[in-house]
């Protein structure tokens, strides 16, 4: 296919793809790892034409200055394919202007065009184009104009979408996708990262202050985190673990933990007054998610980047995205359930009988 007589599109089977293309593609990669210009960069350090389904490249005198792969992996259902994957235009035929068009084309419609004839080849389930974005007004002008240019149908999510397993990595695995309207999206999408819960038959609150006052508390500190890092050694958020503590001397926060099993990992923590603990997700490795009981009065919500601030106090929380407490003029005392075996999805689907639309005060 000729794009304004300059630019000649070809897409292949990964197995069927030239061996001149395939090294041109590898030197554009490794030039672009080694130049850590690109904004995304980092994307293409693991990124090997063999794993790829399909490869698309844009030619101009027989050399290669555009690709992209036609992709699928294992999070994906069978016969799932991501289509642009790794896009990329060297720079002198970049799209320039607010109209994002390269000598008045969109050079990537006739890319799009053909990976969509050729996925459909592989009769698929579903195919997907997806961003690292949540403003979709120019996305929505440009498939709107590729619509009206193929007669197609591709649609922009209003929601974003995990198309990646890493729940750590919300800015990489949570994005846009664009797809065919008829089809129905296979991928779970982006929810509300504070759920609140009802456990009034569990919590007696004047209980869990004599067991958190009885404890001896200290700096929070992460040892892998940056010795410059509030989270190394934090002694206006001060904690204390309680899975080795007797029983006996915690008897509020077993009945707790005892009934839903999260004794292990259980911890007070204590935010001194007038003191913020910054954005931040839950330590590498650490928690997908927590059960959070505040104990204390008049307390600073948590806020969460892309979602806003909440008030609870008893929530279950997805501690894999990006949160911070703001200070307050009185401490904040919380009792947290580090949850590492599963995720908050699934957290919420097994608490989902205590699940309560509006957050109460626990007496």
């Amino acid at each position: 296919m000729i794009l304004e007589n300059f630019i000649n599109v070809k897409t292949f089977k990964t197995k069927d793809l030239p061996k001149k293309y395939r090294l041109q593609i590898q030197d554009i990669i490794n030039q672009i790892i080694s130049d850590k210009k690109d904004e995304y960069w980092e994307n293409y350090e693991n990124f090997y034409l063999f794993e790829q389904v399909a490869v698309t490249v844009g030619l101009i005198d027989d050399n290669v200055k555009a690709f992209a792969s036609i992709f699928n992996n294992d999070f994906y259902e069978q016969d799932v394919y991501r289509i642009l994957n790794r896009l990329f235009f060297t720079e002198d035929i970049r799209e320039s202007g607010s109209t994002k068009t390269y000598k008045g084309s969109h050079r990537t419609f006739p890319i799009i065009q053909q990976q969509i004839e050729f996925v459909n080849t592989l009769n698929p389930k579903f195919y997907f184009i997806s961003r690292q974005r949540k403003n979709t007004r120019y996305f929505k002008y440009f498939f709107n104009k590729y619509n009206n240019t193929y007669n197609a149908n591709l649609t922009v999510s209003d929601k974003q979408y995990w198309v990646c397993s890493n729940k750590k990595d919300k800015y990489g695995c949570c994005q846009t996708i664009v797809y065919p309207k008829d089809k129905q999206i296979p991928f779970m999408e982006d929810i509300r990262p504070v759920t609140f819960l009802n456990l009034n038959h569990l919590i007696d609150i004047d209980a869990l202050r004599i067991d958190m006052n009885n404890q001896t508390f200290e700096p929070f500190k992460a040892c892998n985190a940056p010795k410059t890092s509030f989270f190394y050694n934090a002694p206006t958020w001060e904690t204390v673990r309680m899975e080795n503590i007797p029983l006996d001397e915690i008897p509020a926060v077993a009945k707790v933990a005892s009934a839903n099993k999260w004794l292990k990992n259980s911890r007070f923590y204590k935010q001194h007054a007038n003191t913020s603990v910054p954005a931040h997700t839950d330590i590498s490795d650490g928690p997908l998610a927590s059960v959070n009981i505040l104990i204390s009065d008049n307390n600073s919500p948590v806020h969460f980047v892309g979602w806003g601030d909440y008030t609870y106090y008893c929530a279950l929380l997805d501690v894999t995205q990006v949160h911070k407490v703001d200070s307050c003029p009185e401490e904040r005392h919380v009792l947290k359930f580090s949850i590492f075996d599963k995720t908050y999805e699934q957290m919420k689907e097994e608490l989902k009988d205590y699940i309560s639309p509006q957050q109460e005060f626990i007496q």
